[in-house]
C-alpha cells in the first residue's frame, strides 16, 4: 500500500507527538518488548522517540493503517492515557483483524495484526 506525503507525515508526527511524552524510562521498557516481537538481529536499542518509531515501523508493526501494536504496547508502560490518544479519530467498522504474530508480556499475549 503506498501513501502520500500528507498522511505519512500526520501519521508520523502523531505517533512522535505521543512516544515525545514518555519517559525515558517508559521508552526503554517499550524497546524491551519491540525486541520479543523482532528478531534480536535485526533490533538496534532505540535511543530516543525516532529511533523506537522507526524500528517500530522497520519492523513492520506500525504503520497509518496499523496502529494495534503501539495501541496494545502502551498500557503495557501505564500510559493508557497515551492509547486513547493514538486510537481517537480511528474507525475500525468493518475492518478485520488478521492476526500475524502473538508473543508474550508477562502473561498476558500480545497479538500483532496482518497487513
Amino acid at each position: 500500500m503506498f501513501f502520500n506525503f500528507s498522511d505519512w507525515d500526520s501519521f508520523e508526527q502523531k505517533c512522535l507527538s505521543l512516544l515525545n511524552q514518555c519517559t525515558t524510562e517508559e521508552l526503554k521498557e517499550m524497546n524491551s518488548w519491540l525486541r520479543y516481537a523482532t528478531p534480536a538481529w535485526k533490533l538496534e536499542k532505540a535511543r530516543d522517540p525516532y529511533e523506537l518509531f522507526t524500528q517500530m515501523v522497520n519492523a513492520e508493526l506500525l504503520s497509518p493503517d496499523n496502529l494495534y501494536f503501539l495501541a496494545r504496547l502502551l498500557p503495557f508502560v501505564d500510559r493508557e492515557d497515551l492509547k486513547g490518544e493514538l486510537l481517537k479519530d480511528q474507525q475500525f467498522e468493518g475492518k478485520r483483524i488478521v492476526l500475524k504474530t502473538a508473543f508474550c508480556l508477562g502473561r498476558t499475549a500480545i497479538c500483532v495484526p496482518g497487513s
